[in-house]
């Protein structure tokens, strides 16, 4: 935390200092160490097995109380100061209350004092933020190039589709974040299992919503939220192939730097990945405009699922169609009917 936040900190904060038309960076430089923090703490009650305490601490903080209050202030035309300030808000709550109860889950953790046991971690623990921060990076590249090189205007409507698409996600962070715990405690086959099904269950699951995305985008688009934003709509249906299959990736890459305990290989991959969207972008903004970022993005969405779902592969020892192909079950198990996989799932 004390090595990580202040990078963040830093880093939006001159982003803001250099283009202060984007109070935005601003807020989010003040927020960086708390999200930081709450994400951290996160990780320890997904291996504590406490998924359903810290989703309702944050369902009443940083997500669904957050989002409610932000969007009445939205809507009341409330200034982007206060809109931003309530949003900071939230997560300094969630930090300090997700840190109740910390000490007891904490029970039974290695004794960092011990030289070996610290200096692992510190390595591993490097590597992974390493891989953590180009991951947000390569997640948002194309947003900062279309931002500097095209009109403010135009960014709003390349976010309002990155925005549309990425509702798809929730589904995928669900299931992440529920099985993160078991895929990084159970034997290495159950492990792998888990992290297949949940795979191709979110995949089978997200090309039917995009689907229905696709189809009902021209129409829903501009008659919600105008005319000046239609063309969203064109740009959402570019960005939904990649965005289909990246719902899955952080379970891909959560298997490859966790449980096989490779992040620096991860940490290679996100960096690819990361340098195929900004080039891809670079190098076609100036003919196709905002539609240079979304297919940068998909390009880079399909390279990092399809390179990270090899590796997975290769690791596990998982067969690729357990991967790719959906079964009966997985659906049941998606919406809850079986939350606690044995070590001898199929």
């Amino acid at each position: 935390m004390f090595a990580v936040a202040p990078v963040g900190t830093l880093a939006f904060a001159g982003l803001y200092l250099h283009d202060r038309a984007q109070p935005a960076y601003l807020f989010v430089a003040i927020a960086f160490p708390f999200a930081l923090y709450v994400q951290s703490i996160g990780i320890v009650y997904l291996l504590r097995d406490r998924v359903e305490r810290i989703n309702v601490k944050n369902s009443l903080t940083i997500g669904g109380a957050g989002s409610l209050a932000t969007l009445v202030l939205a809507v009341a035309h409330a200034s982007l100061a206060v809109v931003m300030s309530v949003w900071v808000l939230t997560y300094v709550v969630a930090a300090c209350w997700n840190t109740a109860g910390l000490r007891t889950m904490l029970g039974g953790a290695p004794d960092l004092r011990a030289g070996t046991v610290a200096r692992d971690m510190i390595g591993f623990a490097t590597k992974a933020a390493l891989s953590a921060n180009v991951t947000f990076l390569a997640l948002r590249i194309d947003v900062f190039i279309v931002g500097a090189l095209l009109s403010p205007a135009t960014l709003g409507i390349y976010t309002l589709a990155l925005g549309l698409g990425e509702v798809m996600w929730g589904l995928s962070r669900a299931l992440l974040w529920s099985a993160t715990g078991r895929i990084a405690t159970l034997d290495p086959a159950g492990s792998a299992a888990l992290t297949a099904r949940c795979v191709r269950t979110i995949v089978a699951l997200q090309c039917v919503a995009a689907a229905s995305l696709f189809a009902v985008a021209p129409w829903v688009v501009p008659t919600v939220f105008g005319p000046r934003f239609a063309q969203a709509a064109g740009v959402l249906r570019l960005l939904l192939p990649g965005m289909v299959l990246y719902g899955a990736d952080g379970l891909l890459s959560y298997f490859i730097a966790v449980r096989a305990a490779r992040p620096g290989l991860l940490l290679a991959l996100e960096c690819v990945t990361l340098a195929v969207c900004a080039s891809v972008t670079f190098a076609t903004i100036a003919t196709l405009g905002l539609y240079a970022g979304a297919l940068a993005n998909t390009i880079a969405y399909v390279l990092s699922y399809a390179v990270k779902s090899a590796v997975f592969v290769r690791l596990s020892g998982t067969p690729a169609r357990d991967l790719l192909v959906p079964r009966p079950g997985d659906f049941g198990a998606a919406f809850g009917r079986a939350t606690r996989p044995s070590t001898s799932l199929p």
